[in-house]
């Protein structure tokens, strides 16, 4: 897909090194979210990657009732 492969690409030329951050996402993957953080100093890039999940996953498909 095309965001995972920008996000790669990104981090690849940042780093100056072959990078796989990021796969495609499956189709039962409703809660990741990826941060990607790139800062550059001085013409240098530095990159830090994090991929949260949100445990949304397997969820109720009804709406909560009120007590």
């Amino acid at each position: 897909g095309y965001l995972p492969e920008l996000i790669n690409k990104v981090a690849e030329e940042a780093s100056g090194k072959a990078v796989n951050l990021v796969d495609d996402w499956t189709n039962d993957d409703f809660d990741s979210v990826v941060v990607v953080t790139l800062k550059w100093v001085d013409g240098k890039a530095t990159l830090d990657y994090q991929n949260h999940k949100q445990n949304l996953n397997n969820g109720t498909e009804t709406c909560p009732t009120s007590t």
